[in-house]
């Protein structure tokens, strides 16, 4: 599923917007959802109270309570890889697009005949990115974390929790469930309760490994050779 999220204040255009959004979704058969929203100040509202986290947001540069401009200097410190594709009347309004890192703009004069194009590009940058996230239901919501950033996972009863540099979440789930999806990457079954990333070890004391911020888990004493060997071989 994508998340898609239209924010113009111009209803008629708005709506026509929605028509094309959905009419490439049934032709490309990618399923989306969409939100829309009337101006920026009520986009940046829902951002600051809701869990949602958006693929692509579709984002006119011209809005009467908040500009496209300042709506996408807001979500940029929240969230730096989510695609921005900017719509205008206006070229002079381009360059500013560059200031937010946006994917793309569009002029609402050829809209209809190049978002189908867009689109369709910019879900296949996402999925070539997801195959590198972990996903899990946090809050009621799906959330996407690259498997770069977890630290570690560690099982607590039937809560998981994902240890991130600056946070950690949870979910209920299972540790063997998150050992199969991440069995292709950089990350080590090295206790029943821990499962770690390799990129983040800094060495192996007997039974204890250690973590960068100073982290030590324990190493299960039928796991210490397959540990050591993954260790040594993660530093070629």
């Amino acid at each position: 599923m994508i998340h898609i999220a239209v924010c113009d204040d111009d209803s008629i255009f708005k709506d026509y917007l929605l028509e094309l959004i959905k009419r490439w979704s049934k032709s490309t058969d990618n399923k989306v959802s969409i939100q829309q929203f009337d101006d920026g100040a009520k986009f940046v509202d829902y951002l600051c109270i809701s869990q949602t986290e958006f693929d692509i947001i579709l984002l006119d540069m011209q809005m009467k309570e908040l500009g496209g401009i300042d709506t996408a200097q807001v979500i940029r410190k929240r969230n730096n890889k989510v695609i921005i594709i900017f719509i205008t009347s206006h070229i002079d309004m381009v360059l500013h697009a560059f200031e937010v890192k946006a994917y793309r703009y569009l002029m609402k004069d050829t809209i209809e005949k190049e978002l189908p194009m867009v689109l369709t590009k910019a879900i296949e940058e996402i999925q070539y990115e997801r195959k590198n996230m972990f996903s899990f239901s946090f809050q009621g919501k799906e959330r996407l974390i690259s498997l770069q950033d977890i630290v570690y996972f560690e099982s607590n009863k039937r809560t998981i929790l994902v240890h991130l540099k600056d946070k950690v979440l949870s979910y209920y789930g299972k540790l063997n469930e998150v050992e199969l999806e991440v069995s292709d990457y950089e990350f080590i079954r090295i206790h029943q309760s821990y499962i770690i990333n390799l990129k983040y070890v800094e060495e192996i004391r007997g039974y204890d490994l250690m973590l960068e911020q100073g982290i030590r888990l324990p190493i299960s004493k039928s796991k210490i050779k397959e540990v050591n060997r993954a260790f040594t071989w993660s530093l070629r």
